[in-house]
């Protein structure tokens, strides 16, 4: 349903604001032509062109852009190159070049942080995240989806915390972690209606309405939809009205309360014919037709369904009518521009006679030099392969170092903890059987003598508590026997049990053990993780959260803590962090810290399986 309403919204957009929109593009141009015209005002003009252009006539566009970025830069205005930029990756992701797209956007995104420009990078994230959305990319799509959340958070831009808070619950929604969705949905819900804004609040109940649909609870669904149906009556939202009611019917009719689906039905049909909306008005027969087959009523069924082929037919015709239009338009154009190539080919063509004589005369110095270059690259090519081969060999040695250097350090604290309690730990409770024995046997007379010996029983007593506790940090029985799952859920209980932090843990798709070495380098890295937060963070909440992918398993770290700047990641002077980087590295995965002063800190592990 929620594919076929993003359609929907295309054509619609394109149906009824096609001449609104051309009309403010013809005025914008025939005002850029004025010669008086000064550079400020140009560039206003140019930008708002750009913007015009972006959807509706993507080369247009990408000259308009270029031109803006242009005079921007005479004027040194960098926020508009900036914006600028970012409207050309816009471009780019919707003429389906992803890869230019993000780096475009990257490059607008560097330019706002050089102007400390806060709401403008939360919008730059934001975008990259939808490109990585359309890759259908949805984990790294939510990583710029939080950072634009954050940013919006620290800009106090209430529409874009809703937004992103939408974007990343949809991310969940695309990965199937549905819980997890719909709780950022509610957070967006809630954001929206403390901001008051119409809009975020009928996407947010819409986005509800859509999961719940999805989970087959049409009733939870329909009381969303309804929700969204208010908002728009209120505004006046002829094409929000039309969605809502459509997607209330359905709810109705997958409740086969098929009288109920079509009133709403009926009604999205009347508002699509007082709108001329055909291509909603087409969507409102299929429903209606749908309905009236589930109710058997086969005769209507098929009046409304014919309707439905009719107007679906017509909606191509004038489609395929306006694509024939255009591709006359590129032909002529084409023809012209062959016309003007023909011209430039004879030019060439003569200016080649005249050029043959003294190519002819340089030729033979020409060959010597070749010679020569061509000797020398051979040469350096050689030093460069063996270089090369070099350099390999010594990254491959420190992968075999660091790999050896792990294992050790695994297997030590494999020994010293079975050392611990196979070993001092049967010493130490031996001598606390002895002296349980020796306790009977000699006079302890006086009343200190009692209590030195009562202590001493106490000591050895802690003693081998203290050694198991040790033994067992080092090594978890849990993580040897039962794996990565168990001992992090031992090892959040554990904490849990404090009033200083609450560690909150999801794991979603991680069935089946791992390879044992990865399971305890993970176990130790969110082991340091845990402990970096505890003892600098000065956090309450700390949000853990394991995925297993098909290829990859990712591990994030999320707590409410003081936060720090990540530019100054490499001057800290502890080992922790770098303990962290290096293990995740010996497991061919990725680290990233995310952070702000005062917002909290995010750790995101990636590790190939």
């Amino acid at each position: 349903m929620k594919f076929r309403i993003l359609i929907i919204f295309a054509q619609f957009f394109f149906y009824t604001h096609l001449d609104a929109q051309q009309s403010a593009t013809d005025s914008l141009e025939k005002t850029l032509l004025y010669k008086e015209l000064v550079d400020s005002s140009k560039l206003k003009i140019l930008y708002q062109l750009s913007r015009e252009y972006t959807f509706n006539a993507p080369e247009k566009a990408l000259e308009s852009i270029e031109k803006t970025i242009s005079l921007a830069q005479k004027l040194k205005k960098t926020k508009t190159v900036a914006d600028a930029l970012s409207l050309k990756g816009k471009v780019l992701k919707n003429n389906g070049d992803f890869a230019r797209a993000i780096e475009v956007h990257l490059e607008a995104l560097k330019m706002k942080e050089s102007i400390n420009d806060v709401l403008g990078q939360s919008i730059s994230n934001n975008d990259i995240g939808v490109v990585y959305k359309s890759m259908k990319n949805y984990t790294e799509a939510m990583k710029y989806y939080r950072k634009s959340n954050q940013l919006a958070n620290q800009a106090n831009f209430g529409k874009g915390i809703a937004n992103t808070l939408n974007n990343i619950g949809t991310s969940f929604f695309e990965l199937r972690i549905i819980d997890s969705a719909i709780v950022y949905y509610n957070k967006a819900l809630t954001k929206s209606e403390e901001i008051d804004d119409p809009a975020c609040l009928a996407t947010s109940y819409n986005n509800l309405g859509t999961i719940y649909g999805y989970k087959d609870a049409p009733q939870i669904a329909l009381g969303y939809y309804l929700k969204c149906l208010e908002i728009d009556k209120s505004g006046s939202d002829s094409y929000g009205m039309i969605l809502s009611m459509l997607n209330i019917g359905e709810s109705y009719k997958e409740m086969k309360q098929f009288s109920k689906a079509l009133e709403y039905f009926s009604q999205a049909e009347k508002i699509c014919i007082e709108n001329e909306a055909k291509p909603l008005l087409k969507d409102a027969y299929h429903s209606i037709g749908d309905c009236y087959e589930k109710m058997k009523e086969f005769d209507m069924a098929y009046f409304y369904l014919d309707k439905y082929s009719s107007l679906k037919d017509s909606l191509l015709n004038d489609e395929s009518t306006q694509q024939i239009a255009e591709m006359q338009t590129k032909f002529e154009a084409q023809k012209k521009d062959l016309q003007i190539k023909n011209q430039i080919a004879e030019l060439a063509v003569n200016k080649a006679d005249a050029a043959r004589k003294r190519i002819l005369i340089y030729f033979l110095i020409g060959a010597a030099l070749l010679t020569l270059v061509i000797s020398y690259l051979l040469y350096n090519r050689y030093k460069l392969k063996q270089q090369a081969l070099l350099d390999f060999e010594i990254l491959k040695q420190q992968e075999i170092r660091s790999k050896a250097i792990i294992e050790a350090e695994e297997n030590e604290r494999r020994r010293i903890a079975q050392d611990l309690h196979d070993g001092i730990g049967q010493i130490l409770s031996a001598a606390k059987l002895n002296l349980s024995g020796l306790e009977d046997k000699i006079s302890l007379e006086s009343l200190e003598a009692r209590s030195q010996f009562k202590n001493a029983m106490d000591l050895v007593d802690e003693s081998v508590k203290e050694i198991r506790t040790v033994s067992h940090n080092m090594m978890p029985n849990a993580l040897l026997k039962l794996g990565l799952v168990a001992a992090v859920r031992e090892f959040v209980q554990k904490l849990n049990t404090g009033e200083k932090v609450k560690i909150d843990l999801e794991v979603n798709g991680l069935n089946e053990r791992l390879e044992p070495t990865t399971e305890a380098v993970l176990f130790r890295v969110l082991q340091e993780i845990v402990s970096n937060v505890i003892k600098h963070a000065k956090a309450n909440q700390v949000s853990m959260q394991l995925i297993r992918h098909d290829t990859e398993l990712t591990a994030m770290v999320e707590d409410n803590g003081v936060g720090f700047d990540t530019r100054k990641l490499n001057d800290f002077e502890g080992i922790g962090l770098k303990n962290i980087q290096s293990r995740i590295a010996y497991l061919k995965g990725k680290v990233h810290f995310d952070s702000t002063l005062g917002k909290g800190t995010t750790v995101v592990i990636e590790i190939p399986i």
